[in-house]
């Protein structure tokens, strides 16, 4: 739970969201607002954060927080 909650604390640095309660976890994040832009920043800071590598492949996958949470769990 600790990494889903630092995700989202990331998702409000970049500003891709202001409310991380209105995240739905299993729904793709463009569907709720978050651009390109917003994820590419995101993904820079998760990389940061986490000490992880992510791959331009694997950043199309990972369209949702679960997704998301799932793939940084994985790796770190």
């Amino acid at each position: 739970m600790e990494t889903r909650k630092r995700i989202l604390e990331l998702m409000v640095k970049t500003d891709a969201i202001d409310d991380p309660g209105k995240i739905r976890a299993d729904v793709v994040l463009r569907k709720q607002g978050i651009d390109s832009l917003d994820m590419f920043n995101l993904f820079l800071l998760i990389e940061e954060t986490f000490g992880v590598t992510i791959p331009d492949d694997d950043m199309d996958q990972l369209d949702t927080l679960d997704a998301i949470v799932a793939y940084v769990e994985s790796r770190s």
